[in-house]
């Protein structure tokens, strides 16, 4: 049966921008080089585009069951197509941990305003692993997937 993993995760734009002003070489290790081209494209509103993509990158490691610790920052990117609609590109540890999750779809929602950034990912598998069945177990222990 085929399993639907779904992260998300809602973050401040002025926390991200204090975080890369104050780390110097933060915006490297976190964003790939793409990603900083596009939104350092968008002058007016960098710091929201980079909150997104800051938030994309830690709903696509909670939806793959890892959180932050599963892969380098790098190696979850958001590129965006040619009409603007983002897609996720996996890498590395981020694209070992999808097959291995039997992610066969990815799509990604991102938005921002307000002085907050949010992202939602979702991870369409082509059947739950076997730590999946353990952990949907409800309160008498049956499995309820």
């Amino acid at each position: 049966m085929p399993g639907i993993r779904v992260g998300a995760d809602l973050v401040e734009v002025a926390r991200v921008e204090r975080l890369i002003a104050d780390n110097p070489g933060l915006a490297a290790r976190v964003f790939t080089g793409r990603e900083r081209a596009y939104c350092a494209s968008r002058p007016h509103r960098s710091g929201e585009h980079l909150a997104a993509r800051f938030a994309a990158k830690e709903a696509v490691l909670k939806a793959l069951g890892t959180g932050a610790a599963g892969a380098d920052w790098t190696e979850v990117e958001v590129v965006n197509q040619a009409g603007g609609r983002p897609v996720l590109r996996l890498h590395g540890r981020a694209a070992e941990l999808a097959d291995r999750r039997q992610v066969r779809q990815t799509d990604i929602s991102l938005a921002h305003g307000a002085g907050l950034a949010t992202a939602y990912a979702v991870l369409v598998c082509a059947g739950p692993d076997q730590r999946d069945q353990r952990d949907q177990q409800d309160t008498t222990g049956r499995t309820t997937t």
